[in-house]
């Protein structure tokens, strides 16, 4: 059971105590606005979340990694286009040195020009390195294409001119402006006592009293993709090749609070959410032998997303494969989907998302979103939705979100 309170500086607190295994798993996460930094300086995010650990105002990279030589705890960090999330995860015999490690860590970090500079080296290669083969060329040329203009089309790995510049006073500008409790959510699950629990957690992130400078700033609107464009990326040494189309036609991108995203969820299982299962994957892998694999990737997020389908493949099925895959979709809009098909799309998904217990040491990424972002009663419904759709919600789906007449 899932119960809720407040430390003294007004932060939620979800618990869910599990005493079954003897550990415990500490998640935070503050909900950010765009970045206006990253637009300016792409990575900065990047470099800040990388240089956390590296010293705080109590302790030294050399004494916080001493201390989990001799003490067996984890603690992670991440921060994407619109959200910051940190766990600490270990036994809970240690949960007051998790606590203390994770807030000084999160709230406290120095940003040491030391420290920063021997991170450098290995960010502007990895930056560098990240679009280096043909097929993340490939891919991202469809990718920032499709967001053109918007935040999620920024070098996702980071600019390598960025990392040659940025100094502490750069991340800690950064740092102080995001990293605040104004906008913090925490759950804890494990094997605690929950009295004891928040008192551990007043004295630590319920002392967090730093005012966030964020400005919330609104994400830029993703256009619909108008008309068909192609990219190749030729290397005659290459026997086999990958293809990526992606679908976007609604303005605003497939956004995480679209009315027919469950449908859509549905249509994808049932179309190329599969090689072993989807209708894609049985009559172009299976019956006709034109690709090693094929699957979807629905990429769907708060301010925008796309409809990926993906397939590798001999290059001298290429052509045969690119006018399966569009007849299969204009097969599926014409003619919609059996209740067979449905019947049993709606089971994987309902499979994927219908559980209410979670143990300390599993995956706890939808329980995050279910919980940290206050959306228990959304997902609930969603899977009774899930149970009620009919073949006429999926075809509507697919006429509006899959158009064969505009794709990157």
């Amino acid at each position: 059971m899932v119960t809720t309170a407040k430390l003294k500086n007004g932060v939620p607190v979800y618990f869910l105590e599990n005493h079954e295994y003897p550990t415990i798993l500490l998640i935070g996460y503050i909900e950010t606005g765009r970045l206006e930094e990253e637009n300016l300086h792409p990575g900065i995010r990047q470099m800040t979340v990388g240089m956390l650990s590296r010293g705080t105002a109590k302790r030294t990279y050399e004494e916080l990694i001493e201390e989990r030589s001799f003490i067996p705890y984890q603690i992670d960090i991440s921060q994407s286009w619109n959200k910051i999330i940190f766990q600490g995860y270990g036994l809970s015999k240690d949960v007051d040195k998790i606590l203390q490690a994770n807030f000084e860590i999160v709230t406290q970090p120095t940003f040491p020009e030391s420290e920063i500079e021997k991170v450098r080296p290995s960010l502007i290669k990895t930056a560098k390195e990240y679009k280096e083969t043909d097929r993340m060329k490939a891919f991202y040329a469809m990718f920032e294409k499709v967001f053109e203009e918007h935040q999620y089309a920024l070098p996702y790995a980071g600019d390598p001119e960025t990392y040659r510049i940025l100094t502490s006073a750069d991340l800690k500008k950064f740092h102080a402006k995001y990293y605040a409790p104004d906008n913090l959510k925490l759950l804890v699950v494990g094997d605690f006592n929950r009295k004891e629990m928040l008192s551990r957690l007043n004295a630590t992130y319920g002392s967090w009293k730093h005012k966030s400078r964020d400005k919330h700033l609104p994400f830029q609107t993703v256009k619909p993709i108008q008309g068909k464009t192609v990219y190749v990326f030729s290397n005659q040494g290459y026997k086999q090749c990958r293809v990526d189309i992606a679908f976007c036609p609604v303005e605003g991108g497939i956004k995480t609070d679209n009315p027919d995203i469950e449908a859509l969820k549905l249509l994808e299982s049932i179309l190329c959410g599969s090689s072993l299962t989807s209708r894609m994957g049985k009559e172009l892998r299976d019956k006709q032998g034109l690709s090693y694999s094929i699957k979807s990737n629905l990429w769907i997020r708060d301010h925008g997303g796309y409809w990926n389908i993906r397939t590798e493949l001999d290059q001298a099925n290429l052509s045969k494969m690119i006018h399966g895959i569009f007849a299969e979709i204009e097969k599926v809009q014409k003619e919609g989907v059996t209740d067979e098909e449905l019947e049993k799309a709606q089971a994987r998904r309902i499979a994927t998302v219908s559980y209410t217990h979670l143990r300390a040491h599993e995956t706890v990424l939808d329980l995050v979103c279910r919980l940290l972002l206050e959306k228990k009663k959304k997902h609930t419904h969603s899977i009774q939705n899930t149970k009620t759709y009919t073949t006429k919600n999926t075809q509507h789906s697919q006429h509006l979100l899959l158009h064969t007449t505009t794709f990157e």
